[in-house]
């Protein structure tokens, strides 16, 4: 018979903060992408929760991104136990907010405007132009192995949770906009705006599906 898998206070203590920056990045990030999209019949919730942003200084959306990749490194650490596993995909989400933070956007999560301070955006600017130097979407497909990366520590954790199996799927429908939206970039194609406004959607499900899950995670603090 197999032992219940039981966690650490400190363990489910760090795995509870990475669910809450992710929980709340993701919130975020899915507020500007509803207020983007101008929906009529969400202003009232969304124009509020754009002021209260606004309050906290936090539309640049750059504090945002690094909560959102600091939550992502400590729930990589908490939920995979294989060392290799976690040391590559902790590189590739460095490289990912890096690409993210000079490209000004996250195309994987159809979030845009990402505003960095300039003295970081004069230091990673030169590193992306070589990196990119010989094809312009080099740097976009580094992050979608991130992504792939991170996709397969919630999709192959054990034993199976609720919160990492939500989580594992929103990635997953997420991944269909995002390598739409990437074909911009790979092979110069404009989309119209039908499909672009479908691909919105999608990421509109993908982060709602996300912060469901990680509503979950937080919940399992609770949870030897």
């Amino acid at each position: 018979m197999r032992k219940p898998v039981e966690n650490s206070i400190i363990g489910r203590l760090i795995r509870t903060i990475g669910y809450i920056g992710f929980l709340l990045s993701m919130a975020i990030y899915l507020v500007f992408l509803v207020n983007e999209l101008g929906i009529q019949q969400l202003e009232s919730v969304i124009n509020p929760l754009m002021d209260l942003i606004k309050q906290m200084k936090l539309e640049d959306l750059f504090i945002v991104t690094i909560v959102h990749f600091s939550s992502l490194l400590l729930l990589v650490w908490c939920l995979s136990k294989n060392l290799v596993l976690r040391i590559i995909t902790s590189v590739l989400l460095v490289f990912m907010f890096g690409s993210v933070v000079s490209r000004g956007i996250i195309i994987s999560y159809g979030v845009g405007l990402i505003i960095s301070p300039e003295g970081l955006n004069n230091f990673l600017n030169p590193i992306f132009q070589v990196i990119n130097g010989g094809f312009a979407g080099l740097s976009l497909i580094f992050e979608f192995v991130a992504l792939f990366f991170v996709w397969m520590i919630f999709a192959y954790k054990r034993p199976k949770r609720v919160a990492t199996s939500l989580i594992h799927f929103a990635y997953f429908i997420g991944a269909f906009a995002a390598v739409t939206v990437g074909l911009q970039v790979f092979v110069n194609l404009a989309l119209n705006e039908i499909v672009l406004n479908i691909c919105n959607y999608v990421f509109i499900g993908f982060q709602v599906l996300a912060i469901i899950g990680s509503v979950f995670g937080i919940l399992g603090i609770f949870r030897k």
